[in-house]
């Protein structure tokens, strides 16, 4: 399998990138892995889960947004939805479990 691929850009330039389907297999990799890792007592697995699996699967869609280019930029807003949403579930759930 390869893990490159060229692609046109909207302005007509051949761009070499990663297949976003290696990152989808990195992240169901990471969450098995964590899985694993978690059902023998190794909690280092959580952080496959909960940090590493959701930014692999979220960043073929954020470079879709950012018109399919490979860069710093598009890991930048990946890191910061990805911290974002963290914060935001974490901020939820504490809710939760006050109101009951």
């Amino acid at each position: 399998m390869k893990i490159h691929e060229t692609v046109v850009s909207i302005e007509g330039k051949d761009v070499t990138r990663i297949r976003s389907s290696a990152f989808y297999l990195s992240g169901v990799a990471s969450i098995v892995l964590g899985v694993i890792l978690v059902a023998n007592e190794v909690y280092i697995g959580l952080t496959l889960i909960l940090v590493v699996a959701p930014f692999v699967l979220m960043y073929p869609l954020i470079r879709a947004l950012m018109l399919g280019k490979d860069s710093i930029g598009v890991v930048l807003v990946t890191a910061f939805l990805d911290y974002w949403l963290n914060k935001k579930l974490r901020s939820d759930s504490t809710k939760d479990s006050r109101s009951q």
